[in-house]
């Protein structure tokens, strides 16, 4: 989670649990036919076990060795070769404290919103509300957002280990993958936007996040860090 936060408004980190994200997203007006599900590796045998369609993947990962340096070498790079973000791309700014989570799912889903059993409730109301604006004014908006913020705090404290108190400093981070008009897209609010890591579809989807989280993420950690990443997928829920 980002631990930079200027602005005062601090949450509660939530937990890389399918369990906790549910209840989250059911809580909030998601149709518990469709939820985000435990991904137990990035080899192909495991990637087949994920139910299909997979929609977005969130990954949690722990501090990545130089980090700062990588995300400056990687926004020079974009800035001079630029890069194509298509305008349906929902991204947010994260000015939440400990709210990277929280930002992981709301990217999930409204992203996919046209595809997902959405009733009436906090998530579509925010999507309504935040859709036309600009990427800091939604970031704005999640913190003012009684509604989402309740959902937030109640979930926060049922993961399986003891919840931090908002003002902890949490080095770890949760991103989302997803794929919008054919192209896969970072989506950490945390950077200064989206990241496209190339064409990608729905047959090659998790193929495809799982090299970029092997090449940029896994990869890049410390050694005595790697067994701390989590990986959760969207998707149909069997029960």
């Amino acid at each position: 989670t980002i631990s930079r936060m200027t602005d005062k408004a601090r949450w509660i980190p939530l937990e890389s649990n399918p369990d906790v994200f549910n209840k989250f997203l059911h809580t909030a007006g998601l149709s518990s036919e469709v939820g985000f599900s435990d991904c137990y590796g990035l080899d192909p045998d495991l990637l087949l076990m994920v139910p299909q369609p997979c929609m977005a993947m969130v990954l949690l990962f722990p501090p990545l060795k130089d980090e700062k340096e990588l995300k400056r070498v990687q926004q020079e790079r974009i800035e001079r070769e630029g890069q194509i973000v298509s305008p349906n791309v929902y991204w947010m700014k994260q000015l939440v404290g400990n709210a990277c989570g929280t930002i992981g799912l709301l990217h999930s889903i409204f992203n996919n919103f046209d595809r997902l059993p959405i009733e009436d409730g906090f998530l579509r109301q925010f999507y309504q509300k935040s859709k036309p604006l600009e990427p800091r004014e939604r970031g704005e908006a999640l913190g003012k957002d009684e509604g989402l913020e309740s959902v937030h705090s109640v979930v926060a404290h049922e993961g399986q280990t003891s919840a931090p108190s908002a003002h902890d400093k949490v080095d770890y981070h949760f991103i989302a993958l997803c794929e919008v008009d054919g192209h896969l897209y970072e989506l950490d609010g945390g950077k200064a936007g989206p990241i496209n890591h190339g064409a990608t579809n729905g047959d090659t989807f998790l193929f495809d996040c799982a090299k970029v989280i092997q090449n940029e993420f896994f990869d890049k950690a410390e050694e005595d860090l790697k067994h701390k990443f989590s990986i959760l997928t969207l998707g149909p829920l069997y029960n």
